[in-house]
């Protein structure tokens, strides 16, 4: 998969990655370039099918914001944090890129049986109605560096600081070969 960038105003952030399901692993893996931030990356699998470009700016401000972006790639269903086991998620901590550098590699875990029926028991009546499959999700990329000043109708949540919030990065997850019918459902049985 190819990471596009978003809101490129903040710095151009692409990357490539993989997405491996093998023997009950679960692995996510890329590499995102982008320049050195102290902010940290997060990074979550969601519900949507398509990247958000530059006509889903509603209030055309010229920045995609946090709400804007998730009217299209839809909830979260996976947050693809330092840990991807369920009893690590509420500490969990997401990369950077350190000073003089200007990529970080992503890579993470996690026995997919386990992942997976924890996330359906905690998450089954928020999905609703979503298609399990992960095939056509997409990733997206939040955070820019923390010394940009960012437009006063940036959208933010949950505390977020609008530098944490802001959409960076984003590609859509595809499936070759056995991993094309890969659903969550699958991964959990």
């Amino acid at each position: 998969m190819d990471f596009q960038s978003l809101n490129p105003q903040f710095g151009n952030y692409t990357g490539h990655g993989y997405i491996t399901h093998y023997q009950q692993q679960f692995w996510p893996h890329f590499k995102i370039y982008g320049p050195a931030s102290p902010v940290q990356h997060r990074q979550f699998i969601h519900a949507g099918n398509r990247c958000p470009e530059s006509t889903d700016d509603k209030n055309r401000d010229g920045y995609l914001d946090y709400d804007e972006t998730l009217e299209v790639v839809g909830g979260v269903l996976i947050p693809l944090a330092n840990s991807l086991n369920p009893e690590n998620l509420g500490s969990s901590h997401y990369p950077r890129i350190k000073q003089w550098h200007d990529s970080y590699y992503y890579s993470a875990t996690s026995n997919s049986r386990v992942m997976m029926r924890d996330f359906l028991k905690r998450e089954s009546r928020r999905i609703g109605p979503y298609d399990l499959s992960l095939d056509q999700r997409v990733i997206v990329v939040y955070g820019a560096w923390s010394e940009t000043q960012l437009a006063l109708s940036l959208a933010t949540h949950y505390g977020f600081s609008p530098q944490e919030e802001v959409p960076v990065a984003c590609a859509k997850i595809i499936f070759r070969g056995n991993f094309a019918s890969k659903s969550l459902h699958d991964l959990s049985h």
